[in-house]
């Protein structure tokens, strides 16, 4: 195999497994607006359903205006859905909408994750990210147990922040250009993803290499290893 110099990972359901949210989301939902002195805007499912149409709104106006992929920035979306959001400050924002997500969903590192991504770094490999994510997907992150600071953050791409989404083929197009900053070609990189669309035929179209990744019989970065390290 040839050198490998860069590996670029998805986020859901390749770092992170994903599972239910708590049972009891509806009462936290009424706690978490309480923790910041307000009542709740609604009920958890109809903030969630507002969200939605808010942000489906916006993403046909984008398309409209010619971008195929796009994306919204959450905390945009959120304070016009509910606007007393908007008194928070940015840090209170970010840590309402990290207590949001953890309504939504569960999140876990993928088994052998870390141990596959600490020994490529060891090996001198940059790890990056190519996720349709949010500044909370950073959090959810953390929260699961991947150091952060393994993570080159001029390698990683979180669509939230840019307002395009994978496959456009600008994503890999702009992490492209800033490995080539540092001298890695295209050939010396692999995007590690559960979606064919999404992950693996986008980064091929690029130049790079892909693993498909599949969440079966407990997880697939043994296997992630086995191919990228020696």
């Amino acid at each position: 195999m040839a050198t490998v110099r860069a590996v670029i990972c998805d986020v859901y359901h390749t770092l992170l497994r994903v599972g239910a949210g708590p049972e009891d989301a509806e009462a936290r939902w009424v706690e978490l607006w309480r923790r910041y002195g307000m009542e709740a805007v609604g009920t958890l499912a109809w903030f969630d359903g507002a969200c939605v149409r808010e942000t489906e709104a916006r993403n046909e106006a984008r398309r409209a205006g010619g971008e195929r992929w796009p994306e919204v920035e959450w905390e945009s979306v959120v304070v016009a859905v509910a606007p007393r959001l908007g008194e928070l400050t940015a840090g209170e924002l970010d840590e309402f909408l990290f207590g949001h997500a953890r309504l939504e969903r569960t999140v876990e590192l993928m088994p052998g994750a870390g141990e596959v991504l600490g020994r490529l770094r060891e090996a001198g490999v940059l790890l990056g990210i190519a996720s349709n994510g949010q500044r909370y997907t950073r959090r959810e992150l953390a929260w699961a147990g991947l150091p952060m600071e393994w993570l080159e953050e001029a390698y990683c791409f979180w669509s939230g922040d840019h307002g395009y989404s994978k496959p456009s083929g600008a994503v890999f197009g702009r992490l492209s250009e800033a490995l080539g900053r540092v001298g890695i070609a295209a050939g010396e990189v692999v995007m590690v993803g559960d979606r064919e669309d999404n992950d693996v035929l986008p980064a091929r179209a690029a130049g790079w290499r892909a693993w498909h990744f599949r969440d079966e019989a407990g997880g697939d970065w043994a296997a992630v290893g086995e191919w990228l390290l020696p």
